[in-house]
């Protein structure tokens, strides 16, 4: 993506995935700024026609050459697992241990090995220093009172609440009588609240609407209406079994 300043409108929620909307946002905050030169995104590292992986971001930062490793994540810790093993995606098929394992160990080398270096020859890069940037939130079931967090998240990371479905009731009643709900899907995940054109829902549509649905669903907290609308909190309904499915 290539835009100038002030032409940016957001990311291209038509292209379904977060994670290339992440890129784009990425992308446009480097190409804002002065000092930094030479983007590249998406650079495949090959070896006898077979693809080993694929560096995010290269980039010029002044005079030093950066490799840039990017993930969105949305994790739900759960109440008894300590440590970065403890953070699953919604659909449990994604652990924060295993991905950030990953990254440090294969996605942020990837420039290390000797197929790449033809590569970084011909951009005339000598000395690059590798980074990762892991952005997203973080759920916590409104039980879990834990106030300290597992190496390498951030203690100020952005964050939100996770519930059962048999708690749905008892959570709604919890919430203040103007708030309304929204039933937000994964490619508007980005977006202010009030940009998303999913319709604000009472307590008993949301009931309603989730009624016999056991995947997990994004639900969003807001005041108001149309451009005025606010948000007070997100978070996810997940089916009863989760995080109980493997005791």
């Amino acid at each position: 993506m290539s835009a100038a300043a002030g032409a940016y409108t957001g990311p291209d929620v038509t292209a379904r995935r977060l994670g290339i909307q992440f890129e784009q946002l990425v992308r446009y905050y480097l190409e804002n700024i002065a000092q930094v030169s030479d983007i590249e995104t998406n650079i495949p590292i090959r070896e006898d026609k077979i693809t080993l992986g694929e560096a995010d971001l290269l980039f010029r930062f002044q005079r030093q050459w950066w490799h840039l490793e990017l993930a969105l994540k949305f994790y739900l810790r759960e109440v008894e697992t300590e440590g970065l093993a403890g953070y699953y995606g919604p659909n449990r098929k994604d652990r924060f241990d295993i991905k950030w394992r990953h990254m440090v160990e294969h996605q942020s080398q990837i420039f290390s090995k000797a197929s790449a270096q033809p590569l970084l020859e011909q951009r005339g890069v000598s000395c690059l220093k590798a980074g990762l940037l892991v952005k997203g939130w973080l759920f916590q079931h409104p039980n879990d009172q834990r106030t300290t967090y597992p190496e390498p998240i951030n203690p100020h990371h952005a964050r939100g609440w996770w519930i059962h479905q048999s708690e749905l009731r008892d959570w709604l009643r919890s919430q203040p009588s103007t708030a309304r709900f929204m039933l937000v899907e994964k490619p508007l995940w980005l977006y202010p609240a009030a940009r998303v054109p999913s319709p604000c829902l009472n307590a008993a549509q949301v009931i309603n609407h989730l009624r016999g649905r056991y995947t997990a669903v994004q639900i969003w907290v807001v005041l108001g209406e149309g451009w005025s609308r606010q948000l007070l909190s997100r978070g996810y309904v997940v089916g009863d079994d989760w995080g109980r499915d493997e005791a």
